[in-house]
């Protein structure tokens, strides 16, 4: 409801469109609430004015014989297109036509403007927003902490090394390949009792999860081989 916090999420575009003779305004106002669905009694999109409240029947087949079905509009998602246009951030096509494609962070010769992808992550609410895992976490009283992506030797405590100490333990040894047997046998490779994952070697995979964070942390590597031999450096001083 604040003026100042809606500049966060609106624009300066309107979102004006005709529909049954009548002029109608979609622009989202201060204190609105955006719905990501079209609900019974919305406007069609502004991009298929055309287009049916539920799916309908055409006059054209495809090329198997059967009838083209002309896609409702009514309990579908919005898309970015619509939630852009409604929050004033889509161009008109004289200022350049809009896309959804994702642009490259290299890439510094296209109008990131033009981009939804772009111009929807610089909102407020989008940036801002929680994962449904984050919420689920936090709903159960913890908190959740994301590892870097792209990067198993970081995460946890060396989770990523006991999970895959466990799985060559079933592929090799435990899996009998009997589904009733499944969840069983996936237990057992986390055992401690049998010595699969003991805590002696749960502490060695933590510490080398470790010695990597120290690595990319003090370092400062180029490469991954230079990760590497900064881990290996590090053990040698430990040692």
């Amino acid at each position: 409801s604040d003026p100042d916090h809606a500049k966060l999420y609106l624009g300066p575009y309107d979102a004006k469109m005709k529909w049954k003779g009548k002029q109608v305004d979609r622009k989202l106002k201060p204190g609105d609430t955006q719905h990501f669905y079209f609900r019974e009694g919305d406007p069609p999109p502004f991009y298929d004015i055309e287009a049916p409240k539920h799916d309908a029947p055409t006059t054209k087949r495809n090329k198997k014989g059967d009838v083209i079905i002309k896609e409702g509009y009514i309990d579908k998602p919005k898309g970015m297109k619509q939630i852009a246009w409604e929050r004033g951030l889509y161009k008109s096509e004289s200022e350049g036509k809009m896309h959804s494609k994702k642009l490259d962070d290299n890439d510094v010769d296209s109008d990131r403007s033009l981009s939804l992808h772009h111009v929807l992550n610089e909102c407020w609410d989008f940036a801002h927003e929680k994962s449904a895992l984050q919420e689920l976490v936090e709903m159960r009283g913890h908190i959740l902490r994301m590892c870097v992506k792209g990067h198993p030797e970081l995460a946890g405590i060396g989770i990523e090394y006991s999970w895959g100490k466990a799985k060559q333990k079933f592929r090799r040894d435990v899996n009998d390949r009997v589904a009733a047997h499944l969840h069983v046998n996936v237990v057992k490779c986390f055992s401690r009792a049998e010595k699969f994952l003991p805590i002696a070697r749960i502490r060695k995979f933590a510490r080398k999860t470790r010695a990597y964070r120290r690595a990319y942390r003090e370092g400062q590597p180029n490469s991954l081989a230079d990760v590497e031999k900064l881990v290996k450096t590090y053990r040698s001083h430990r040692s």
